[in-house]
């Protein structure tokens, strides 16, 4: 399968039509196994959108699409190995990334009551924090979130979520992001504008992908 763009599907999960039928007989059982009511119905969402987008892709029925696990516990295509994606949520905001090679998503609420001392301290490298000092309160919240996303959406890509330390890599250097795997493997990162209430990052392998957004009425994608 080869894809002319790295296409970005945006959902709002608590306005999505009942997609309870669109998944499997398991996925229908760790829904029932939430006490929230809102985090079942955000679930059975999440599912049932990532399930109808890839059915696209393979021309198959969303309940019939076949999603495994890597050795990495990254998500992937059992139906074809060549379609790449990953989806990422944050409350009702769900965007999924689809590619024919290694990607990467990331979404956060930018919370303005955020500990953000105690996350920066564990996850920025020196450079990032020379970034954010002397913004303002406001300013350097949306900064914090933005550089979680641009981490992320890298090691998401890279198929280490947290196994590596997200301070190990630094996403504001000029230049592709390098994450220290054996063998080091390079990422270009770029943020996106989803909503002003939102941060968001994508990562793809080296080079300038062309995107294709595909976002709900209600919300706006951008470059930056």
């Amino acid at each position: 399968m080869t894809l002319p763009t790295v296409d970005l599907w945006h959902t709002d999960l608590d306005a999505s039509p009942d997609g309870r039928s669109l998944l499997t007989d398991q996925e229908q059982q760790r829904a029932d196994r939430f006490r929230s009511t809102l985090d079942r119905d955000r679930f059975v969402a999440r599912r049932a959108f990532l399930r109808s987008v890839l059915g696209r892709y393979l021309d198959r029925a969303p309940r019939s699409v076949m999603i495994e696990q890597t050795s990495g516990g990254k998500p992937a295509s059992r139906d074809d190995p060549r379609l790449h994606f990953n989806l990422s949520a944050s409350g009702p905001t769900a965007v999924l990334a689809v590619a024919d090679e290694e990607v990467g998503v990331d979404v956060e609420m930018i919370r303005d009551g955020a500990d953000v001392d105690s996350i920066t301290g564990r996850w920025f490298t020196p450079g990032e924090h020379a970034a954010i000092d002397g913004l303002d309160d406001g300013d350097r919240v949306t900064a914090v979130f933005e550089i979680i996303t641009r981490k992320e959406a890298v090691l998401k890509a890279a198929s280490v979520g947290f196994a590596l330390s997200p301070a190990l890599i630094d996403v504001i250097a000029p230049g592709p992001v390098v994450v220290p795997t054996v063998p080091p493997t390079t990422w270009r990162v770029q943020s996106l504008s989803p909503h002003p209430t939102l941060a968001a990052a994508l990562a793809t392998r080296e080079g300038s992908p062309k995107l294709a957004f595909h976002p709900s009425p209600n919300a706006r994608w951008e470059r930056r």
